[in-house]
């Protein structure tokens, strides 16, 4: 049976929802890398995908995918979480600055897999300006 994070990834290769050279990654590579690793037009973005409360990001992420989160950030990597909560993803970006830690901020909320490839596209694009809506 496959896990919730293998069905929800499922369901967004399956709508094409995902922009881009696409690479699921089995973490036997190293403790807290992403999920998946996506290339477009020249740009690169990790995405993390996980299942619940989106309210309660920071339960469902482990300590050592937020330090990788960190790591990847602070040079100048892009990661984006995706929770996949009944029927809607909402989609935070790790926002690890010198100047700020152990944040991630909320971008979207959607039930559309057209809207994410929309705002993932845009994220790959550099296109960074979107208002966010809270701070986790």
């Amino acid at each position: 049976m496959r896990k919730p994070e293998q069905r929800f990834y499922d369901w967004l290769v399956e709508g094409h929802a995902l922009p881009g050279h696409v690479v699921r990654v089995e973490n036997s590579a190293g403790a807290g890398q992403g999920d998946v690793n996506l290339c477009y037009e020249g740009n690169e973005l990790w995405l993390e995908l996980k299942c619940g409360d989106p309210k309660k990001l920071t339960e469902l992420l482990r300590p050592s995918q937020k330090a990788w989160h960190q790591l990847r950030c602070r040079q100048g990597g892009r990661v984006l979480v995706l929770v996949r909560h009944r029927d809607e993803v909402t989609i935070f970006r790790a926002n690890f600055s010198k100047d700020v830690d152990n944040r991630y901020l909320h971008l979207f909320s959607t039930s559309e897999r057209a809207v994410i490839r929309a705002l993932i596209t845009r994220e790959l694009n550099g296109e960074v300006s979107w208002a966010t809506t809270s701070t986790t």
